[in-house]
Parts: structure tokens; sequence; C-alpha cells
């Protein structure tokens, strides 16, 4: 039952990486979910080390949130940007 909880925040991450694609920013996609890999792997073993089912259960809702926190800010400041750019080389090229 806990996990149900985190299938709307992982839909909502799911839709946004695709949108962050198919606007040609996978650079950022990547950057968000090797960040959300970071924050998953230790958390993921403290609390289900400490708690068990339910900690594991409560570290995958919190990485869904995250993951999809994660992705809106990217695809809002990458809205600002060319597909394909990253702000460096936009500024070099200006």
């Amino acid at each position: 039952r806990i996990l149900l909880l985190s299938l709307i925040p992982r839909s909502i991450a799911v839709l946004l990486g695709n949108l962050l694609t198919a606007g040609g920013h996978q650079a950022r996609r990547t950057t968000g979910i090797t960040l959300t890999t970071l924050l998953a792997v230790p958390t993921v073993y403290w609390l289900a080390a400490s708690y068990g089912a339910i900690g594991a259960a409560f570290s995958r809702i919190c990485i869904d949130l995250y993951l999809a926190f994660s992705y809106a800010v990217l695809l809002l400041t990458a809205s600002n940007q060319q597909p394909g750019r990253t702000s460096d080389a936009a500024l070099t090229e200006a």
C-alpha cells in the first residue's frame, strides 16, 4: 500500500523526463538521474537497513519526489535555451 504513494510522483517524473528528451535536453535529463542515483543509493541503504521494508518504501517515495522535482527545475531552466546547447556554449558563441 505504501508504494502506491510513489505512483503519482513517478508518473510525473516519467512525463517530465520525456519532455526533456523530446526537447533536445538529454544532457539535463542525465544530470537529473545521476543526482537522483547519488541520493538514492545511501538513502535506500540507510533506511532499508534501519527500518526494513517500510524504510525501503519510504525511500522510494522520497526518491521519486526528488526526481520529479529535479526534472521540473531542469525543464523550467531549459526552456530558456535552445535544444542541445548548454549555457556555456551559448555564451561563447554569442
